[in-house]
């Protein structure tokens, strides 16, 4: 599969912390310096594309959302 660097960052950060709950700004600051808008929607948009590249047919959802939170890269499917 192909991803971007971006998109490749995030993954990579998610995988890494399996299991765990990693905020949005947890993982904007792990891809942007400093003076990156942390209102920004642009982890989101990595997000959404990351999870239709990883199960195109919306079966599996690798990457949960925690609303309020962040996000959770799942190792295992319930």
């Amino acid at each position: 599969m192909e991803l971007t660097g971006h998109e490749y960052r995030v993954l990579e950060y998610l995988m890494l912390h399996a299991g765990k709950v990693i905020s949005k700004t947890e993982l904007t600051e792990h891809i942007y310096d400093q003076n990156f808008d942390r209102d920004s929607n642009v982890i989101k948009v990595f997000v959404g594309r990351l999870r239709r590249k990883l199960d195109p047919q919306g079966r599996i959802k690798p990457i949960e959302t925690l609303r309020g939170r962040g996000y959770r890269f799942r190792t295992e499917n319930k």
